[in-house]
């Protein structure tokens, strides 16, 4: 209900919309993607959340047909009830590249889409890119990452919690990262031991000690799937943060919790993918249309307009816009 209702005060937000600028009506019409599907990867474990990040925020947007892929081991009951509650009549139990193929082009069995969103792993990733034009996606998914920026001084339990925090990111695959950067060397050394008595070998992490302002610039620098902020006058810090999938502030608001159920979809950009663009959401399955209306011809906006055609060489340009200023009679001859 929390996923629903975040997506839905988001699409609240997006409104078509119209405005006369100088004789122009101009405006944008919003309209959704009629048919998505949403991969599920298979990885170590089933990802029944993945379902509830792609599926909801596509059915609040409108998209009238949705269908899952998923690898045939994941057709386990965790992914199958998912599917089921969140209304997904069709799944397909392919994976892969090969999934992805079919859903662009089509086959005989597997309908084709208009676009596909979800994770996968490099050669799902590897399809995605190769196959977009023909098909709609929604990014080129990395290995999933965390940067975790605590600064100045903290609780003592903050430490527990960042360990835990490092390590649950370890969990998606080998290859995921995570980063601490911090402006206490002793917070530091003390994350750094823990990780070290512990079973820590699985996880791939980072401790970075630095100044509070060098500490910011590499976490824009890195432009993180996740970035959690621990710090007093975290809004000063907040407002210098420029690339980020998602931000989650304070000690008790761990990544996991927008792993599954904070509101804001899970599908987020890696690999620096954060300084260009955003996470999946309902503007992720709108399409933007603009519309253009003259009512009244106004003959110094043709005559301007006409003017850039004549410059550009463009004859037949020219010749449509000057037209409708009454004009149209005079000699076709090219200028």
């Amino acid at each position: 209900a929390r996923v629903k209702r975040f997506h839905q005060l988001e699409k609240a937000r997006i409104t078509n919309w119209q405005e006369n600028i100088g004789g122009i009506i101009v405006g944008q019409i919003f309209r959704p993607v009629e048919r998505v599907a949403v991969y599920v990867p298979g990885g170590i474990y089933p990802y029944p959340s993945t379902i509830v990040m792609g599926v909801i925020p596509a059915q609040v947007a409108g998209v009238k047909e949705l269908v899952l892929a998923t690898p045939p081991k994941n057709i386990v009951p965790e992914i199958l009830y998912t599917a089921k509650i969140c209304g997904i009549k069709t799944i397909y139990p392919i994976g892969g590249p090969v999934a992805i193929a079919a859903l662009a082009i089509g086959t005989k069995n597997v309908r084709r889409v208009d676009m596909i969103v979800g994770p996968g792993n490099a050669y799902v990733t590897e399809a995605k890119r190769q196959l977009f034009g023909e098909v709609g996606i929604d990014g080129l998914a990395g290995p999933s990452e965390v940067a975790i920026l605590v600064l100045g001084r903290v609780k003592k339990l903050v430490v527990d919690y960042v360990v835990a925090d490092l390590l649950a990111q370890a969990e998606h695959s080998p290859d995921a990262r995570s980063y601490l950067l911090t402006d206490d060397r002793k917070f530091a050394a003390e994350v750094r031991q823990k990780l070290s008595a512990g079973f820590d070998r699985r996880a791939n992490y980072q401790i970075i000690c630095s100044s509070r302002q060098e500490a910011i610039r590499r976490v824009n620098e890195l432009a993180p799937e996740h970035l959690q902020i621990i710090a007093s006058g975290w809004k000063q810090i907040l407002a210098r943060i420029k690339n980020a999938g998602a931000i989650f502030i304070g000690e008790l608001t761990p990544t996991a919790l927008g792993d599954y159920l904070a509101g804001p979809s899970h599908i987020l950009p890696t690999g620096g993918a954060a300084r260009f663009s955003g996470g999946l959401s309902v503007r992720t399955f709108l399409r933007q249309t603009s519309i253009i209306q003259v009512k009244s011809p106004v003959k110094k906006i043709y005559q301007t307009a006409g003017e850039l055609a004549r410059a550009e060489k463009m004859f037949y340009h020219k010749k449509s816009l000057i037209q409708r200023t009454g004009e149209g009679n005079e000699s076709t001859a090219k200028d």
